[in-house]
């Protein structure tokens, strides 16, 4: 195949620029949306299924580029001796996901990771004074099942996020009940995030 020669410089150079702009455009319209879609877009349709209602078996399946270890679920703050299981890639852990006794549907989804963002900007990492700028009404309080970790939830918010926190680390100050007091350390990370299941988007 031969290759057409220009004999004025100008005119060359414009063609090696069009060259690299077209390429650029292939670039960017093509394989960047597509690699986005493997990563962003797979984590948000995983949140979606788990709202809309998804078997455990058939969730699993759907999710393959991992793979899924069984862990006790009281080690992400549920009063359970049953077994979830966490979705690890790449020896890291992105999420848990499991049953009720007896039920075949997901009951939740924990986010552990900050590759994965929920809620258009808010993450595992992101602050609970990121999430109380989105949700300025949104509700502080502490667990009072073990005082392990503190949380927050807003209405017409389909999430919870967690902070592991110590006695004298708290992000807030609480009653004896558990409900805020005053609000202290709002600066303090994100641990987990939790997303039920069974309810529409």
């Amino acid at each position: 195949m031969s290759t057409r020669k220009y004999e004025n410089p100008s005119i060359a150079m414009l063609m090696k620029f069009l060259y690299k702009l077209i390429g650029v455009l292939w670039l960017t319209t093509f394989i960047v949306p597509t690699m986005m879609l493997g990563q962003e877009g797979k984590t948000y349709s995983s949140i979606q299924e788990v709202r809309k209602g998804i078997t455990l078996q058939a969730f699993k399946k759907k999710h393959t580029n991992g793979v899924f270890i069984p862990k006790p679920l009281y080690d992400y703050g549920i009063d359970s001796e049953a077994m979830g299981w966490v979705f690890v890639q790449q020896g890291k852990p992105q999420y848990v996901v499991w049953t009720k006794a007896h039920d075949i549907v997901v009951e939740e989804i924990i986010i552990l990771s900050s590759n994965i963002t929920v809620d258009g900007t808010i993450k595992v990492g992101s602050s609970f004074a990121d999430f109380l700028h989105r949700y300025p009404k949104a509700t502080v309080a502490l667990d009072m099942v073990d005082e392990a970790y503190e949380y927050a939830t807003a209405l017409h918010c389909f999430y919870t996020i967690e902070a592991l926190t110590q006695p004298l680390q708290r992000i807030g100050e609480y009653n004896e009940e558990g409900t805020l007091k005053k609000l202290l350390a709002p600066q303090h990370r994100i641990d987990r995030i939790r997303i039920k299941g069974h309810t529409q988007p």
